[in-house]
């Protein structure tokens, strides 16, 4: 087994999907060249500011113990609740209090390079588990991944998603990975609140949701 996969597994995870503590880039060429550590104090420490350089960050540790995968089913305020995008499927939830800019967890999965793309990927009818990662790259958790994999879209549930993905250097290893942050004008995330970011208009309309 792999350094960056875990035999131990969180809760509730599916017997079907490999965690991974790290990404894993296929082909393993694919993998960029880290920065040189320690990076100058120009970078910042969280994603909210003006600067145009990534942020820097000491990698959560996984498994989270800020989070939980539960189901939806479960959640007795989601029970007459059925505009949820995920019902009857799972979220991800606040274990504890979770203050504003605060790095959560990691986004894992497989990296691929977005110029091999299928056809099928490129008319938006690939995987729902993929995110756009540093330009030239996208990581996919369908089938190998973390809990991040879990979170949902704000939609229908909250007027505003309570967390954003967000690239970032790891402090000790110079390598970038894809973060979940609360989000700026977040107080807080409530203990047993569902972590929710943005999919984004366009993640809907490919898929024949969204018509505005």
């Amino acid at each position: 087994m792999s350094k960056k996969s875990l035999k131990r597994m969180p809760p509730s995870w599916p017997s079907e999907v490999e965690y991974l503590i790290d990404n894993t880039y296929e082909p393993s060429s694919l993998e960029p060249q880290p920065y040189t550590v320690p990076l100058s104090n120009d970078h910042p420490i969280h994603p909210f500011t003006s600067s145009p350089l990534l942020p820097v960050a000491s990698d959560p540790h996984m498994p989270s113990s800020l989070v939980k995968i539960k189901s939806l089913e479960n959640v007795k305020s989601l029970n007459e609740q059925t505009n949820h995008p995920a019902y009857p499927g799972y979220g991800l939830f606040a274990t504890k209090d979770l203050k504003e800019q605060t790095l959560i967890l990691k986004y894992t999965g497989v990296v691929t390079s977005t110029k091999n793309e299928s056809i099928e990927q490129r008319n938006g009818k690939g995987s729902d588990y993929e995110l756009r990662f540093n330009e030239h790259y996208c990581i996919d958790g369908l089938k190998k991944g973390s809990e991040a994999r879990f979170i949902n879209d704000y939609r229908g549930v909250l007027t505003k998603p309570n967390a954003i993905f967000h690239e970032y250097i790891d402090l000790h290893s110079g390598r970038v990975k894809m973060g979940v942050w609360v989000r700026r004008g977040v107080v807080k995330i409530r203990k047993g609140e569902e972590i929710m970011v943005s999919y984004g208009k366009s993640f809907w309309r490919e898929r024949g949701i969204l018509n505005d």
